[in-house]
């Protein structure tokens, strides 16, 4: 590997595909549920309010922006990416340590600082491709 920049995209790949297929999955199965809302045919008015709220607005959920906005972006995929780069910046930076890696790595001949610049560079480029997954989900919903 010519940098760790690409280092970090090679070690990572596997973990990426998998998070990009669940991600994918996750959307399209949220996606799957539109038509059932679209036309009414749940009832929430025998639901507690408390559990009303939790679902959203009914009114709202029969249109297409809103379905996608209250299922997808309001909830789930934020929740999903956050824990997608807490357990990728933790693997990056405190697991090397855990592990014994980062006296290797700080004996490149690089800086500290262009060493975690592009950990850090690869870590936002592995959250978004898997957050292309949520696009893509939606797209293939629809």
């Amino acid at each position: 590997m010519n940098s760790v920049f690409t280092k970090v995209i090679y070690q990572k790949r596997r973990m990426l595909v998998a998070w990009f297929i669940g991600i994918l999955a996750m959307t399209l199965l949220t996606m799957i549920f539109y038509p059932s809302f679209k036309s009414g045919g749940f009832d929430m008015s025998s639901l507690p309010p408390a559990l009303q709220k939790l679902v959203g607005d009914m009114a709202t959920l029969k249109t297409v922006n809103g379905f996608i906005s209250q299922e997808i972006f309001a909830l789930r995929s934020p929740m999903i990416v956050i824990i997608l780069c807490i357990s990728l910046f933790y693997g990056l930076t405190s697991g090397e340590e855990r592990r014994g890696l980062v006296e290797t790595q700080l004996s490149l001949p690089i800086s500290r600082t262009r060493l975690l610049t592009e950990k850090l560079l690869a870590a936002l480029l592995i959250t978004f491709v898997a957050t292309l997954a949520v696009y893509l989900g939606v797209w293939l919903g629809l």
